[in-house]
Parts: structure tokens; sequence; C-alpha cells
């Protein structure tokens, strides 16, 4: 099995059509955009401010799409974020506790 690290070696291309195509959101700014819609939208239909998970592959541009997000100003959306690759183990640590055990 490949290892993806990016785009350029991800081998699992998959066609759809363009009606598939058009439910899709692509770019960092796009999707950006489109989640701030979403919270903005959840936001008036519970009357308060959501927070919001987002998991994915780490080859997603986060920092992209979370600055564009913070940067957007929009009222109601404010975009505080912690990424949990910083609350797990360091490499290290995890071999020298599977020596221990």
């Amino acid at each position: 099995m490949p290892l993806y690290e990016d785009r350029r070696n991800a081998g699992n291309r998959i066609h759809v059509s363009e009606e598939c195509m058009d439910a899709f959101t692509v770019s960092s700014p796009n999707v950006a955009w489109t989640l701030i819609r979403a919270i903005r939208e959840k936001n008036i239909q519970l009357g308060r401010c959501v927070r919001v998970a987002l998991d994915g592959w780490y080859g997603i541009e986060w920092q992209k799409i979370l600055t564009h997000i913070r940067d957007s100003d929009e009222e109601g959306v404010i975009a505080n974020y912690l990424s949990m690759s910083k609350a797990f183990y360091p490499s290290h640590i995890l071999r020298q506790y599977k020596q221990n055990t």
C-alpha cells in the first residue's frame, strides 16, 4: 500500500460525473467559506455560538483553511483552534513505552 504524502503520489483518482462534482467544494478558500456559511447558519438556528471539530487527512491544507476562516471577520464566527497533533506523545516516547510493556 503506497504512502500518500501529498497529491503527487496519491494513486486513488476517482472519476465522477459533472453532476456529482457540483456537490464538492474544492480549494482552501472555497472550503473555508463553505465552513463559515455552515457555522453562521448553525449559530442562527441554535441562537448561540457553536463549536466545530474538524477531522481529516494530514495532507489537507488545514493552516490555509483556518487562516481564511480567522481572517474572514464574519460576524458570529470566531476561529480559535487547536491542532490535536499536539495532544499526541512524540514518537520517541511511544517507542520507550512499547519497550517497557
